[in-house]
């Protein structure tokens, strides 16, 4: 598992098209973390803001997942950071700082062990 730490770093944005979230916010692009966990631990996913972890979900070993970003997290010129956590383990990982506008895809590849 301490061979996560660079591969984290892999963090890409691909543009993607308004989605809708909720009724509430239908007009609001939805924005998505896709999760590429080629390794056999189950990954919890958090999202760092300031000094506090929010959960986005969880992804099993050797899966794809998207996990939707909260629009409260989302804003132009703002940066992200993700830690993922073997679920059982004692080394989490933490990404790279990456700026995410809404309505982005993003996605984290953690690396077989």
């Amino acid at each position: 598992m301490r061979y996560l730490v660079p591969a984290l770093a892999l963090l890409t944005l691909t543009g993607c098209g308004a989605m809708r979230q909720s009724r509430a916010d239908a007009n609001a692009p939805r924005t998505i973390l896709e999760v590429d966990n080629r390794g056999f631990a189950d990954m919890d996913i958090f999202l760092i803001n300031g000094g506090q972890r929010v959960r986005l979900g969880m992804v099993t070993g050797n899966t794809k997942t998207k996990l939707v970003i909260p629009s409260t997290f989302v804003s132009s010129g703002r940066q992200l950071q993700f830690v993922a956590d073997p679920i059982g383990g004692t080394h989490a990982s933490i990404s790279d700082q990456i700026y995410v506008d809404p309505g982005d895809e993003v996605t984290m590849v953690i690396p077989p062990s």
